[in-house]
């Protein structure tokens, strides 16, 4: 219990990178769904399209996970991408620059 009273810096570290990726995202014309949890999905459409885009960010060094049917609707598959406290700024920046290159570049 001691911890969550003196960690409050850790929600606040949180919450101010949730608005940094959303205002990130929105910069490079990446559309998010609204969320202001940590958990910041990004429709693709379809199930192969998210699980390409998935596999082309771990193979350069993000671990974000495609969410197909039947956890989701048939053209709804998305990113489910989740930000912790202990993130950077600049390896979101980093993320988000992947996903908008990948998405550009159709290497996905």
């Amino acid at each position: 219990m001691r911890r969550v009273i003196e960690d409050e810096w850790r929600r606040e570290q949180l919450q101010g990178l949730i608005r940094h990726f959303r205002q990130g995202a929105a910069s490079r014309g990446l559309v998010l769904m609204d969320s202001d949890s940590p958990i910041q999905p990004m429709i693709i459409g379809e199930s192969q399209a998210a699980m390409d885009l998935a596999a082309h960010l771990q193979r350069v060094g993000f671990l974000v996970v495609a969410m197909r049917p039947p956890t989701v609707r048939e053209g709804t598959s998305r990113l489910r991408i989740t930000l912790t406290a202990a993130h950077q700024a600049t390896q979101l920046d980093a993320l988000l620059d992947a996903i908008a290159n990948a998405l550009a570049t159709a290497h996905v």
